[in-house]
């Protein structure tokens, strides 16, 4: 027997102390509704959460970007559904023009008409908005950007220079988009920038065509051509020159900057990139939807010179309004398709979030059941521990018996 040390109590003290540690570890999951509060209750736990945590803020925020990418697709469909009703009704005044029955000044009053909604489709297509963002009048068209400012083809002539030499490319030595001839002793057949590659090249293609048969002319005249002895071809998104039978140019879009080239097959680099609105639809990079709706004003569409002046010009105008029909028809309709993906992003990233939080949940939410049962058995460990250290305490008084 000793009285030095009394280890019965000791073990008794660090055994409450354990429990009032236990205890109060419990409270903390009880108070907080977590069953990981710090990283010392579960490091790989807490790891695991915040990542999950960053995810579902992040697309708690994706969601509100669909949402305003929705706006934004609703907002532009809406003012290319009324351009459609002003053409409509264009459509039906050059029907009314092109009747024999209507005099030169009844057409003029009609044409009045057309000038006014010629206006009012410029008017909407400059002034339509979107948090400032302009949508209707090509700064969003989604336009390939080219570095060079000219695209197209050009053909040279028999010149003491260069010779006789093909290309499909750019030129970079004028003002963006203002197609001229590069050189007196050659043709260029410019092309505006379509919506894609492929379009672009198509259009490549008319030009090239209507060259050949005469309906239309860009510098000097060239007999290869127009003698058809040279063809162009598209195949996706690569054009065919041909020429004399044994001559053949192939070009993948466009060259970054303008070469003579001569003689054998030459394959050029494409620099092009897209001006679209991106819509943030996901929590991480790159989870985006590209938004591009092309110039709506009378000049995009073609209709900025129509006249219904007489029943011919009635008749051409009627036909250049057709196509802005089925333009404009086809910008409805690729709003329309980016709305069902939005509302389809839209559902997936709750159902995405909803998930995360329930796996979050899981990880890191507290079972209050169980921790309350924790401290019901840490609470009694506590009321034990506590009575045997004052029954530990009262060891030493054994040994005064020994000296009574």
């Amino acid at each position: 027997m000793i009285i030095s040390h009394n280890l019965a109590a000791l073990h008794a003290f660090h055994r409450l102390r354990i429990n009032r540690r236990s205890a109060a570890n419990n409270l903390e999951k009880l108070s907080s509704g977590f069953r990981i509060n710090k990283a010392a209750d579960d490091a790989a736990g807490l790891a695991i959460s915040e990542k999950m945590r960053a995810q579902i803020r992040g697309l708690a925020q994706a969601t509100r970007n669909i949402q305003d990418g929705i706006s934004l697709v609703q907002t532009a469909e809406g003012a290319l559904g009324t351009i459609h009703d002003i053409l409509q009704r264009m459509s039906e005044l050059a029907v009314q023009s092109a009747n024999g029955t209507y005099s030169d000044s009844d057409r003029q009053r009609i044409q009045e008409e057309v000038e006014e909604l010629k206006q009012e489709i410029d008017n909407i297509a400059a002034n339509t908005e979107f948090n400032g963002i302009k949508l209707l009048d090509g700064s969003v068209a989604g336009k390939i950007k080219i570095t060079a400012p000219y695209i197209g083809v050009w053909v040279f002539g028999q010149n003491p220079t260069h010779g006789q030499r093909w290309g499909v490319g750019s030129y970079p030595n004028s003002a963006p988009f203002e197609f001229v001839s590069p050189a007196s002793s050659s043709v260029w057949i410019p092309t505006e920038i379509k919506g894609s590659i492929h379009e672009t090249l198509l259009e490549m293609k008319r030009n090239f065509d209507k060259l050949k048969h005469n309906e239309i002319t860009y510098g000097t005249a060239n007999t290869l051509i127009q003698n058809h002895e040279m063809d162009m071809h598209v195949y996706g998104n690569t054009v065919i020159i041909t020429a004399r039978g044994d001559f053949t140019l192939t070009g993948d879009a466009y060259l970054q900057d303008a070469e003579y080239l001569t003689g054998s097959p030459a394959t050029y680099e494409v620099t092009a990139a897209e001006s679209t609105i991106q819509i943030q639809a996901g929590p991480q990079a790159g989870q985006t939807v590209s938004i591009g709706i092309h110039d709506v004003q009378s000049t995009a569409l073609q209709i900025a010179d129509i006249s219904l002046a007489t029943p011919t010009t009635a008749e051409d105008a009627g036909r250049k309004i057709a196509q802005a029909i089925d333009y404009v028809s086809t910008e409805r309709s690729k709003l329309g398709a980016w709305q069902n993906r939005l509302e389809n992003a839209l559902h997936n990233a709750a159902i995405y979030a909803e998930n995360l939080t329930a796996a979050e949940s899981r990880i890191r939410d507290a079972d209050m059941a169980k921790q309350l049962m924790e401290w019901t058995k840490q609470t009694m460990f506590i009321h034990v521990s506590q009575a045997m250290l004052a029954q530990a305490n009262q060891i030493p008084n054994q040994i005064l018996a020994l000296l009574k």
